[in-house]
């Protein structure tokens, strides 16, 4: 780690709360070890704050739940939601929308791991990844300049469904120079 969020100095836990849309899959306790494990081996302590399970067709409970998590202060949002990210890109009402909105409209961070990417061990270095970015942690820095460039600029991308044409929007939602 290359520098900690000043709320994470002096090796306070990186406190993560759970929103679960999935109910029970006993494949979640397993990631959220991983996770934990994963953390810790960069030298994270890690605290899970609480778990809620809303249903995912109520926005009153969507939000009632991530209101109380946050009542915690979690550093991050944690969201288990079913199906793929290419279920998400369906129509702009959806589950991610609703939840992205809710939380970056109150200064929440948020890592969302579908149910098929559960199964996808490989995907769980890009989850840490965007959890230490996420939480205001530089996890590395390039040892020397390049040579052929001014700027280095990490870019996620937000994306909207076309209604009249396949594939999507594309804007940038979260730059890091």
């Amino acid at each position: 780690m290359y520098r900690r969020a000043a709320a994470l100095e002096d090796n306070a836990p990186l406190k993560i709360g759970v929103l679960n849309f999935i109910g029970e899959d006993t494949r979640i306790q397993s990631y959220l070890h991983d996770i934990r494990s994963q953390l810790r081996d960069i030298r994270f302590d890690v605290e899970f704050t609480s778990a809620e399970r809303p249903d995912a067709d109520s926005q009153y409970q969507i939000e009632s739940s991530i209101d109380r998590l946050t009542g915690e202060n979690p550093n991050i949002v944690m969201v288990f939601a079913p199906g793929s990210p290419t279920d998400a890109d369906d129509n702009e009402d959806n589950l991610y929308n609703m939840v992205k909105a809710y939380t970056t409209g109150r200064g929440i961070q948020s890592q969302f791991i579908y149910e098929r990417t559960l199964d996808k061990s490989y995907a769980l270095a890009n989850i840490i990844l965007g959890i230490v970015a996420k939480t205001g942690n530089v996890p590395y820095v390039l040892d020397k300049p390049l040579p052929y460039t001014d700027i280095v600029a990490g870019i996620d991308v937000a994306r909207i469904a076309t209604k009249r044409r396949s594939g999507s929007m594309s804007i940038p939602a979260v730059t890091r120079i």
